[in-house]
């Protein structure tokens, strides 16, 4: 797999022709990483080099972007990139002080080492203009490469002629789209004519990770329009922006091709991509003009190419560059991204060669497991608690910045400043219950609202239990004899009451802590409930349960009292915490830096006994294949190495429901050894 070393560039408004220059390096083996030490300065009027060729515009903008104090920190990162075997992806970080650098041809950019050929052209060095979350704070979901999907939007209009625009040969556009996407399925919203804007927003309502757009488009002032139907004026772009913003899963990509039937065709759709950003979209293509039929041809064949094949858009997107080379208008397709792993796609799996499933498969057979449960596990009912968080977020007008919004501790601890403690489990409950709801009538197909929250879990989890791939299902079977729980629901607990071992349907008992009864101390003993069993299984709630509000730990302020009560009083059965030091751990639907990760991680760590951890491989925390890069994955699996006393732990790249069905389908096809326990 490639190595990548990041290096963002941030511009930022100083003055009326002055801006502020600074960078951050990310090597795939620094531990920390690096910056220039002061905000350099560039001096830059967009107008004075607008209708220089492209050649003498690059070379132009090389003398005013490339200061020697620039040229100096660039070469720095570029060599420390290429001393670590790496790929330079540059980021383009435009900040919202000097959106007037949107206009500028950032693509042209000569190579200052000499060579003078176009710097970002090839696998060397790939870029983007990175963008940040804008007005959407939804986290952006990846999935994995079987299921992508693409719509293939194709306009033809009648009142082309109208504006000397040429027809648009929707067949050969269409087959063209179709050879480019081999591999992805693509649906076509290519009636030969007109296509209606609310035609199309219902087409991408259906959720398709892909818009592949081609029509003609123009400029009207600043303002794009696009030729979609036969209306005596062409679509306003931010009509369609504001349809994309109002979806509830927004496509991953969106290209705007403009058609080039007659030669040339539309114009300056890039005005789209920032404002197509804002509204949640992780990646845009566009082009910066007029753009030769010959050149979006060549182009576009070879990006969805190198896109279907590593799932890299910005990699992608430099190898297209440089198969049109040769043509004059090359820099005109320009990427705006939001991902900071530039995947549009992903394939779950552990970081290289994994030759641990066999030992993962007989610690689960033999019973020598303990799964960890965390917040994203059951996301098939509630959604992530990212989401859950930014949605609370916006609704309470939360102060801090983007990062922050996606956290639900702090979120939850921002509310309780401005209400009571009740009030913010009822605002964390309630918004539960939409997505929960919305979950039921996908899943059931029927309408929902207002059923007892316990009775529609139980109903989906029927309907679930009767399909072999839902990660709930896939747990529940494990022959584990104790489940940690994170999360604070009860719906693995349903799902352990409706599966069967033995032919006998399993007993769940719920164990869960009383942390805030201020009564407890250590020499109170705690009730001897029994052995643990695949049959009757122990369900510990170890972050407390909704159904006992008073156990449950949400604010950030909740997270510390319970961190040193339950460190003073012991309040951990002593069956759990036997378990966790003595067992194979699963470590499933977590982040690095949940707050529910982060707290339990020292729970064990402080726990006598953790050197048996040795005996055993671990999987770790499923990472975020939106956000995380490989170099995030390598230095997630040395800091948790080093955190489990060198014990064997690898972590797996996806989600909790990716690693379960690779896990079932593992266990399936692993022969059963004289000592393993009972099967899924």
């Amino acid at each position: 797999m490639p190595r990548y070393a990041d290096l963002e560039i941030a511009i930022r408004k100083r003055s009326e022709r002055s801006y502020a220059v600074s960078f951050r390096f990310n090597g795939p083996e620094d531990e920390a990483e690096q910056r220039s030490a002061n905000d350099l300065v560039i001096a830059l009027d967009p107008g004075t080099i607008r209708d220089l060729d492209p050649d003498d515009y690059g070379r132009k903008l090389n003398e005013k972007f490339f200061t020697p104090e620039v040229n100096l920190a660039f070469s720095q990162f570029r060599v420390a990139a290429q001393q670590q075997s790496s790929t330079l992806r540059v980021r383009l970080s435009i900040e919202p002080s000097a959106p007037e650098l949107h206009s500028v041809h950032w693509e042209t950019l000569r190579d200052p080492g000499g060579t003078d050929a176009p710097l970002f052209m090839g696998e060397q060095i790939i870029v983007s203009r990175f963008l940040a979350s804008g007005q959407d704070w939804r986290p952006i979901r990846l999935r994995p490469k079987a299921d992508l999907t693409a719509l293939v939007v194709i306009a033809n209009p009648q009142n082309l002629g109208d504006y000397k625009l040429a027809p648009v040969d929707v067949p050969a556009e269409l087959a063209t789209a179709r050879q480019a996407l081999a591999g992805v399925g693509v649906t076509a919203l290519a009636p030969g004519g007109a296509v209606a804007l609310n035609d199309l927003a219902a087409k991408l309502r259906e959720g398709f990770d892909i818009l592949y757009l081609v029509c003609h488009g123009l400029l009207d002032g600043d303002e794009p329009q696009l030729f979609l139907d036969d209306g005596e004026l062409p679509v306003p772009g931010t009509d369609l922006v504001q349809r994309i913003r109002e979806l509830d899963q927004r496509p991953r990509l969106v290209v705007l091709a403009s058609c080039q039937s007659a030669g040339k065709g539309g114009v300056g759709l890039a005005g789209l991509g920032p404002r197509l950003s804002e509204a949640g979209v992780p990646a845009v293509v566009a082009m910066q003009g007029n753009i030769f039929m010959e050149t979006s041809g060549k182009f576009m064949k070879r990006f969805f190419s190198e896109l279907v094949g590593d799932g890299q858009i910005d990699r992608a997107m430099s190898v297209a560059r440089g198969e049109v080379r040769t043509q004059s208008d090359y820099w005109m397709p320009v990427l705006f991204l939001r991902l900071r792993s530039g995947r549009i796609w992903y394939v779950p799996g552990f970081d290289g060669e994994f030759e641990q499933w066999g030992s993962i498969c007989r610690f689960v057979r033999n019973g020598s497991c303990v799964p960890i449960l965390g917040p994203d596990v059951a996301e098939e009912f509630f959604g992530t608690a990212r989401a859950l968080a930014t949605e609370l977020a916006k609704h309470t007008n939360f102060p801090l910045d983007s990062h922050d919004q996606n956290d639900l501790a702090k979120v939850a601890q921002y509310i309780l400043t401005q209400n009571s403690e009740q009030d913010v489990r009822g605002k964390v409950l309630d918004e539960s219950i939409v997505q929960l709801e919305r979950a039921g009538e996908e899943l059931l197909g029927k309408p929902v609202h207002g059923m007892a929250p316990v009775a529609l879990i139980t109903e989906m989890v029927t309907e679930l239990i009767k399909r072999d791939d839902s990660p709930l299902a896939i747990l529940a079977g494990l022959n584990a004899k104790v489940f940690v729980n994170a999360s604070s629901h009860s719906v693995l607990e349903t799902f352990l009451s409706q599966t069967k071992v033995n032919g006998q349907l399993k007993q769940p008992i719920p164990l869960i802590s009383e942390w805030r009864d201020e009564r407890r101390d250590d020499r109170r003993k705690p009730e001897f409930l029994g052995d643990t069993t695949a049959e009757r299984p122990y369900v510990y709630y170890v972050f407390g349960k909704i159904q006992q509000e008073s156990t449950w730990v949400l604010t950030e302020d909740d997270f510390f009292d319970y961190l040193i009560r339950t460190s003073r009083y012991q309040l951990m059965p002593p069956v759990v915490s036997d378990a966790l030091v003595d067992n194979s751990l699963l470590f499933l639907g977590f982040a690095l830096d949940d707050w529910k990760f982060r707290v339990l991680f020292r729970m064990i760590q402080a726990k006598d006994g953790k050197e048996l951890l040795r005996k055993y491989n671990h999987v770790g925390v499923q990472l975020d294949p939106g956000e995380t890069t490989i170099a995030n994955a390598r230095r997630a699996k040395k800091y948790l190495e080093r955190y489990f006393l060198n014990s064997k732990i690898d972590i797996y790249w996806g989600t909790a429901t990716d690693f379960l069905r690779e896990l079932k389908v593992q266990l399936d096809k692993t022969p059963v050894g004289a000592s393993a326990g009972r099967m899924i």
